[in-house]
């Protein structure tokens, strides 16, 4: 059913890059807010006011009863990883416990990012089963649902990045349609407000196609202007990789690696942009509101 203004609803993992807005917008648009984090103390520095943060862990059934109760929505907004251990303890096995939580408490509506590349024929990318896997879980709970496939996040750009380099793993030559943060946390608070797309998978896509190496030199020249720009054949990715021993930077590269040859092809969003409009933040106006904080 949809959720009144007014209404509780519980955003896990609402101090990442794509859980604040979403939070943000909720709050904004008349709901009452609850932050489920393992770190309250971080919560507390981003977010004043009237928010609620509560201290939880999806891998711990007894925070996840507390942090639930008393809800009626919940957003799901994790990235579990590096390694397909881990992948498969946050995103499947984590979600699995938010889903049956909320069948148990009556949850009236659950929301989850996921992937517009979750599909079975990418089941051997460890993110992407572990999505399949989650999304599998959330359908067969009962709880009326709405999943949301989104192609890349402008926010990810960050991830190539280090200390004194802008890295393009291999040539990425398909492009995609970038996705603001902003304008996911504002679907985000219209969904739950609408019946229609109630047990429904929605692809979301941004309004510009860029391919990634392009997207990255427009990110570090307006954000990051002393950061150099190298491509790398993928080979050599996958050494220096290995050489570095960063876990979350292997993992990184593995999925670039997966990404190399494909687009943002998979699934139709049309029906998102007939429901709630189009996405209209262009990647140009993303990276003029980052450069503050580079």
């Amino acid at each position: 059913m949809e959720l009144t203004l007014g209404s509780r609803i519980l955003v896990i993992g609402g101090t990442g890059l794509l859980g604040e807005p979403v939070a943000r917008h909720l709050q904004a648009d008349g709901y009452v807010v609850r932050i489920m984090t393992r770190r309250p103390d971080r919560a507390r520095e981003m977010f004043h006011g009237p928010f609620e943060i509560v201290q939880g862990d999806v891998r711990d059934e007894y925070t996840l009863n507390r942090a639930i109760h008393g809800c009626q929505g919940v957003h799901i907004n994790l990235r579990g990883g590096p390694s397909a251990k881990e992948f498969e303890e946050v995103e499947h096995q984590g979600i699995a416990r938010v889903a049956k939580v909320c069948a148990e408490q009556e949850v009236q509506r659950l929301t989850y990012l996921s992937s517009i590349y979750v599909a079975p024929e990418h089941l051997d990318v460890p993110s992407i089963r572990a999505k399949f896997m989650a999304e599998q879980e959330i359908v067969a709970s009962g709880v009326p649902y709405t999943i949301l496939r989104t192609t890349w996040m402008m926010e990810s750009l960050a991830r190539f990045l280090n200390k004194k380099w802008a890295i393009m793993p291999g040539k990425q030559p398909q492009p995609v349609r970038w996705l603001a943060g902003d304008d996911f946390g504002r679907l985000v608070s219209l969904v739950f407000r609408s019946d229609e797309v109630i047990g429904k998978t929605l692809f979301v896509v941004g309004p510009e196609a860029y391919a990634k190496p392009e997207a990255l030199k427009i990110y570090r020249e307006i954000v990051h202007p002393k950061k150099q720009y190298v491509r790398l054949p993928l080979w050599m990715a996958q050494a220096a990789s290995l050489v570095a021993g960063d876990a979350n930077f292997r993992a990184h590269i593995q999925e670039m690696s997966f990404f190399e040859e494909l687009g943002d092809q998979y699934g139709n969003p049309e029906e998102t942009q007939e429901l709630f409009g189009r996405a209209t933040t262009t990647l140009q106006t993303w990276c003029d509101s980052q450069k503050g904080f580079a």
